[in-house]
């Protein structure tokens, strides 16, 4: 099983969860999705997983909104800087 499917159940199952969505561009790797289905029926917990048609990630939509900046030579400076822990909230 991979890392990632047993992590996922194993947080479900310390939280009490009846369920779990399984969305973006993992729930479109084959494998994945036969697992999370598998093992989630084998815990006792039900796996949601949207078509794959809609399972994919962002990386089209962030090419699309900057295509026209590209056009434009709109250009971030190189003072910009990533912020990896900004709250949820």
């Amino acid at each position: 099983m991979a890392e990632l499917v047993r992590r996922t159940l194993d947080s479900a199952e310390d939280i009490a969860a009846s369920s779990i969505l399984v969305s973006g561009g993992v729930a479109a790797n084959a494998e994945l999705r036969a697992s999370f289905q598998h093992e989630g029926s084998q815990r006792g917990l039900q796996v949601f997983l949207p078509s794959r048609e809609l399972s994919t990630d962002n990386a089209a939509m962030i090419a699309a909104a900057a295509y026209p900046k590209l056009l434009n030579q709109q250009f971030a400076g190189s003072d910009l800087d990533a912020e990896p822990v900004l709250p949820l909230d």
